[in-house]
């Protein structure tokens, strides 16, 4: 309601500042020179062919919603249960997110990789380590299984990137001391600082990796067949310009064409989500895992789920990144969990694999920071750094002055 008033408003302050009072200067013989004719051109006329384009294309956006977006009656499944409480389908993250979003946002991002090699640790396929290396923070990732037969093409691609650099010797980008004590065992072990140095001296390949990798996600997204194919997006847009066009010529003024032209563009932006469908099959997963991600908000039936359960749980934290309730499971977490330990089964922290839940989360938000930073651009990056170093000298300052008015 609030985008339909703002879209009103926006018209209306539109057609009262075009349509203003215009002067010509006329030189004719039968005229005396320099005559100043003031010419005032049909307002209300103007205003209404504009209104008359408005309302058609709110008709024609309701017509292409009910052909192609109105959500079909579907048999309700037995099987969608309201209380979900349990992972309803074992693929990737990534198309949890893009079916949970909606359809001018299904474009998986660089975000999405670091969350995808957590699911490979949880899958048991990798390990984290986070080892305090030449007084740095480092982390580890020891590649435990390369069969690839369990996963989807996306998640061999990165699995395929990360043995790749852990066979290549480092010595050309990397210290030799950390050469001869980390990369003995069997060339599954790689650094974050590997990764890195890397994705650095070979740039074109990070970005044909990256396009390669995205229309993977996309393909398997594609083949899960959640969304119909058919979408109103084309007969809205094209019935619009034509409907326009008619007008202009009319009319004799291609002001409207510019202006159905500007109008279809933020309609498109704002609602163009409801000229898509689900499939029976989109809506039935849709439906679960927004069931689960309900579960995810309820601390009642969350502490449903045994404390031993690791796996569950940690699966938990994983899914919870997609469905933006990472926050959530971190409360649910901490209150289960309080004065207690969380044994994590594929990260570990100075030689423990025991944390506290805050610690826990502190460090897998450190790494997926860690692994989206050596996607990103550079410049991205150093700016990151640099506002952060800012925040630092700003808070030490702010303790200083602290100091030196109770001193």
């Amino acid at each position: 309601m609030k985008k339909i008033c703002f879209i009103i408003l926006l018209l209306i302050l539109l057609t009262n500042n075009i349509f203003s009072e215009t002067i010509l200067n006329l030189e004719d013989n039968d005229l005396p020179s320099n005559i100043t004719i003031k010419i005032t051109p049909n307002f209300q006329n103007e205003t209404q062919t504009i209104l008359i384009i408005f309302a058609l294309q709110i008709i024609l956006f309701f017509i292409c919603w009910n052909i192609f977006g109105k959500k079909l009656k579907f048999k309700k499944n037995t099987n969608c249960e309201t209380n979900q409480n349990e992972i309803p389908f074992e693929y990737s993250p990534t198309i949890v997110k893009l079916l949970m979003v909606s359809y001018l946002q299904k474009i998986p991002t660089i975000n999405e990789i670091s969350t995808e090699i957590l699911y490979l640790c949880q899958k048991g396929y990798l390990q984290i380590q986070q080892e305090i290396i030449n007084e740095k923070e480092e982390f580890i990732i020891h590649i435990k299984n390369t069969d690839p037969r369990n996963l989807f093409p996306s998640q061999i691609a990165i699995l395929d990137l990360l043995k790749k650099i852990a066979i290549i010797n480092p010595t050309n980008f990397w210290d030799k001391k950390i050469l001869r004590k980390y990369k003995a065992k069997k060339n599954k072990i790689l650094l974050i600082t590997d990764l890195k140095y890397f994705i650095l001296q070979n740039k074109d390949f990070k970005k044909n990796w990256i396009k390669d990798w995205q229309k993977k996600i996309q393909n398997e997204y594609n083949e899960q067949k959640f969304d119909n194919l058919k979408t109103g997006f084309t007969p809205f847009i094209l019935s619009n310009l034509i409907i326009a066009l008619i007008i202009s010529i009319i009319k004799n003024n291609y002001f409207f064409l510019l202006y159905s032209i500007f109008t279809t563009t933020l309609i498109t932006i704002l609602f163009g989500s409801k000229l898509v469908k689900k499939t029976e099959k989109g809506e039935n997963h849709h439906n679960k895992w927004n069931n689960f991600k309900t579960f995810l908000k309820d601390y009642s039936r969350a502490k449903e789920i045994p404390i031993h359960a690791i796996s569950q749980w940690e699966k938990n934290i994983i899914y919870s990144i997609p469905l933006n309730e990472k926050d959530s499971v971190k409360q649910t977490m901490n209150t289960i969990f309080k004065n207690q330990k969380f044994h994590s089964s594929f990260i570990t922290s100075n030689q423990t694999s025991d944390f506290e839940i805050n610690e826990l989360s502190q460090l897998i938000h450190d790494f997926s920071n860690e692994i989206k930073n050596v996607f990103e651009k550079q410049k991205s990056v150093k700016l990151k750094k640099a506002k952060l170093k800012k925040q630092r000298k700003q808070s030490k300052n702010k303790e200083n002055s602290i100091l030196n008015k109770t001193l």
